[in-house]
């Protein structure tokens, strides 16, 4: 049994996957919480914030995905702000340049484009945080859509596939919105330009979490935007 403070929730096919942060020695490390069967959440009932207790049963977690727990029963136990919930962020696996977040080097797309993956023996985690400096949102291949980011380094990570479950929703509500919907990639970066990076760039939260997908056909591991803070609101659409 522990008590994990929910920090991902992420869209896996057509269910969750979710990241939790235990507090070990006065630090938090991340553990992934599975359902019963599988590895997503057909039905998740928390949000981030939650602090929720899990039951754990004994798991062979398969590497760089060493942060596996199985677990039988959960509770909801309490909850903190956005700015408790990356602070206590901060204070788990974290990097400033992109070896350091899983230990070894990632490697360039060799289908062509700016993908980025690592060899899953090398990487010593799933999941890392790190501070950034800038990002920008792409809709070219909308309703997938790819994020880059410059790390406070100067380090670039392009074409990361967002799977962060509250941004993905952001983004389809204001697709939504868009009346012409053969105009829905440009309007999209329009109303990102205008309403919301101002926002993500004056937030005192401005912080990402990476994770690796599990390995491929090809055995490859690939770089996912898996949380974005601040979180979006609806508020900034007034």
């Amino acid at each position: 049994m522990a008590e994990l403070l929910v920090s991902e929730i992420t869209r896996m096919n057509k269910g969750f996957c979710v990241i939790g942060l235990e507090r070990v020695a006065g630090r938090f490390r991340s553990l992934r919480p599975l359902p019963r069967h599988g590895y997503a959440w057909m039905r998740f009932p928390y949000q981030r914030g939650d602090k929720v207790v899990f039951d754990f049963l004994a798991t062979l977690a398969v590497p760089p995905h060493g942060e596996d727990r199985g677990t039988t029963s959960n509770r909801k136990v309490g909850f903190v702000s956005e700015s408790e919930l990356v602070n206590s962020l901060k204070q788990a696996e974290a990097a400033a340049s992109v070896k350091d977040m899983y230990g070894c080097d990632a490697h360039m797309s060799r289908r062509g484009g700016d993908s980025v993956f690592v060899m899953p023996e090398e990487a010593k985690r799933s999941i890392c945080g790190c501070e950034i400096e800038s990002l920008r949102f792409e809709f070219h291949f909308y309703p997938k859509v790819r994020v880059a980011v410059v790390l406070k380094s100067g380090e670039r990570l392009e074409s990361l596939p967002l799977v962060d479950a509250d941004w993905s929703e952001f983004v389809d509500i204001l697709a939504e919105n868009v009346k012409d919907q053969s105009r829905v990639r440009t309007q999209l970066g329009q109303l990102f330009g205008s309403l919301v990076y101002p926002q993500i760039q004056s937030s005192p939260s401005r912080f990402a979490r990476i994770g690796l997908s599990r390995p491929d056909r090809d055995g490859f591991c690939w770089f996912m935007l898996d949380s974005l803070f601040p979180l979006p609101k609806k508020s900034w659409l007034e």
